[in-house]
């Protein structure tokens, strides 16, 4: 008897094993220092060395992990979900930027983690992807660069101050920035965040209240003999209609962004993991 509870707890053991592996993480991990994941052997040595250092240079202005990755071999995942299993599950930071070019799905994919995804709005990737896609698929040492200098640019650019994030069911993230830079600005905070400022706001709401009830009860003292001694004179005023004259202005439609939607909208998607990603991509 002790036999067969042991082989079926063994036997149940492989089952959940079985349920749960496609879950896990299928990369070898990774150092999370090399920056450039060449697997497809796209670059030369000192092509890698000179992506490396622009990504090294963003790590420390940006505090976010911007990396690039190459495969021959996508395990049967979309561009997409390689990308976002990549980061992943290699023990990168919260925020960060990938861009993958996959030769197995011809594919090009940015994906976008944190506060990646504030920054690389669908617009703004869109303009990377047309940036990328000048040297593609001939020159990827430059498509690469192009990809870090891009993440540059918009880094000092910041976060559009109508970006928001938008998931697959429509639901809407919008961005508040974590601290408010101007004086008037942390003025009006820390006045919002004080007590003082609270018992201020109550006593003149209460002032107002009495105000408006005095008002309310106030006694009308005029009546038809306050005016009956005033003169009433009327002046006649004519207006002649003369022309008329109606312009005419061409206003342009709004460019429309990669789903023609908002400029500062950020479409964002759960991946294996269960983590939120941005990003988009385009084929080759």
């Amino acid at each position: 008897m002790t036999k067969i509870k042991l082989l079926f707890a063994t036997l149940l053991i492989g089952i959940i094993s079985l349920t749960i592996a496609p879950a896990t993480q299928t990369f070898a991990a990774v150092d999370t220092e090399q920056r450039i994941y060449d697997a497809a052997d796209l670059l030369t040595d000192s092509q890698e060395a000179e992506l490396k250092a622009l990504s090294e240079s963003l790590k420390a202005t940006t505090n976010m992990d911007i990396i690039m990755v190459t495969t021959n071999n996508s395990e049967g995942k979309s561009s997409m979900a390689y990308a976002d299993d990549f980061y992943d599950y290699n023990g990168f930071s919260e925020d960060g930027i990938l861009m993958l070019i996959d030769m197995d799905n011809r594919e090009v994919w940015i994906s976008t983690s944190g506060l990646g995804i504030r920054y690389l709005t669908d617009a703004r990737i869109d303009t990377m992807l047309d940036n990328i896609f000048a040297y593609m698929p001939n020159d990827y040492h430059m498509a690469g660069k192009t990809f870090f200098n891009d993440v540059e640019h918009y880094y000092q650019l910041g976060i559009p101050s109508n970006q928001y994030n938008q998931d697959e069911e429509g639901n809407i993230d919008p961005y508040y920035p974590a601290e408010v830079k101007t004086f008037g600005g942390q003025l009006l905070k820390t006045l919002t965040m004080s007590p003082v400022f609270l018992i201020i706001a109550a006593g003149f709401g209460a002032l107002v209240a009495f105000i408006a009830s005095r008002r309310k009860n106030a006694r009308v003292t005029t009546n038809s003999s306050t005016y009956a001694n005033g003169d009433l004179q009327f002046q006649i005023q004519q207006d002649t209609f003369i022309n008329s004259h109606t312009s005419q202005t061409y206003i342009p439609p709004a460019s429309s962004s990669r789903s023609s939607g908002s400029s500062g909208r950020s479409s964002t998607h759960s991946s294996s993991s269960g983590r939120s990603h941005g990003g988009g991509g385009r084929k080759f």
